[in-house]
């Protein structure tokens, strides 16, 4: 029973996905590679784990109200948490930065884009 569990996939947002220090967040958009979006930034590089990690940064200065800066967060999380099986080769940091201008998120425009710059970036297993 074990062995099934394993094999399956684990949807779970894991706290060893995290990018947790300003030096990890700040080594993947110095060295990493970019790709910029109409909302969103996404900055990866190859971190040499086992597993991908994610990182959120969503400045309070273009958006002031938390219920916003959580929403985004939020989002950005559901999408990682749903699509890191579907990232090529594991052991990418990926830093997504929200970009101002865009005040009416959903969820699933934010995974559209999200998933369309990593198409973009050839980070995904799939086209469609």
């Amino acid at each position: 029973m074990d062995k099934a569990i394993s094999e399956k996939r684990q949807y779970r947002f894991r706290p060893y996905e995290r990018l947790r220090r300003r030096s990890e967040f700040e080594l993947v958009r110095k060295e990493g590679s970019r790709f910029k979006g109409k909302t969103f930034i996404l900055n990866y590089m190859e971190s040499g784990n086992s597993f991908h990690r994610l990182g959120i940064i969503v400045p309070g200065k273009y958006y002031r109200k938390a219920v916003q800066r959580n929403r985004i967060k939020r989002c950005v999380r559901e999408w990682f948490r749903t699509h890191k099986h579907d990232l090529k080769t594991p052991g990418k940091d990926l830093v997504v930065v929200a970009l101002p201008g865009r005040q009416d998120f959903s969820c699933k425009s934010v995974m559209k884009e999200l998933s369309d710059l990593c198409r973009r970036a050839g980070l995904m297993n799939w086209e469609g």
